[in-house]
């Protein structure tokens, strides 16, 4: 992006050019390509962690044959359907960022320019704020998007195995949100993805968003941890029920009888 914001810096004080510099770029060839590279290096070493933490499941789980064969053959299925999605999704993202950024720059602008500001010191702002808000936008995707594509590997890898509960996981430091906080150690169903910000009762939301699993959502750092043996965890267990939409403490009993 450097090379894009010195050349759109150039029009900082023609809204128009600064805008067309943008949608250009978004369409050039040459950044499309750099989109492209850039999932690709996201993509693979997502997708050898991901395969590594699932190694590390198979070396203490009484599934483990059946798991490391599995990553042997690399069932196809699942896991390269979301790859090719992911990929397509990721590189198309990463092409609108130029546009996006535009329009969070010229919001900004018409903010400050209702408040008063002369027509050389907005041009100031441009170039001022223009920089710091690439970056911001580029580590949201990059944080964000990374999250998803080992997200999406973890389900797709679970689901060609018959796996179909996982325990939400969060990294259990202050950063962490309060909605997740929440989720933490709760058994989900992937069919039956929550909304954590609904059961978070102690915050008040604008609007809430779709149903997500962990790692599914803007600057999330959880991750899922799917139940390969019924041993994974410790009974009764925190489990979220999709039909009364809450989290519950089920027994193993309860588990197998009810919710398997």
């Amino acid at each position: 992006m450097r090379p894009v914001i010195k050349e759109a810096q150039k029009y900082a004080g023609n809204i128009t050019k600064f805008r067309q510099v943008l949608k250009n770029t978004s369409k050039s060839k040459t950044f499309k390509k750099k989109s492209e590279e850039i999932v690709r290096t996201i993509a693979t070493m997502t997708y050898q962690t991901n395969e590594r933490n699932w190694r590390a499941a198979a070396a203490k789980g009484s599934r483990g044959k059946e798991i490391r064969t599995a990553l042997e053959k690399e069932i196809e299925g699942n896991v390269k359907k979301r790859m090719e999605e992911l990929f397509k999704y990721n590189a198309t993202l990463i092409q609108t960022l130029p546009i996006n950024v535009s329009e969070k720059v010229i919001e900004h602008i018409n903010t400050e320019s209702f408040a008063g500001r002369r027509a050389e010191e907005l041009e100031e702002e441009i170039r001022r704020y223009f920089p710091k808000a690439s970056k911001a936008s580029a580590k949201l995707i990059a944080r964000t998007e990374t999250s998803k594509f080992s997200s999406a590997l973890t389900q797709a890898r679970a689901e060609d195995l018959g796996l179909w509960w996982y325990v939400w996981r969060t990294s259990e430091d202050v950063a962490v949100r309060s909605s997740h906080r929440i989720m933490d150690d709760v058994l989900i169903h992937y069919n039956h993805p929550p909304v954590p910000e609904r059961l978070d009762t102690r915050t008040k939301y604008k609007k809430y968003p779709a149903p997500y699993h962990a790692g599914n959502i803007y600057n999330c750092r959880c991750y899922q941890e799917p139940l390969t043996d019924y041993d994974d965890v410790k009974w009764p267990h925190k489990l979220y029920d999709w039909k009364t939409k809450k989290i519950i403490t089920v027994s193993l009993e309860k588990f197998r009888n009810e919710f398997n």
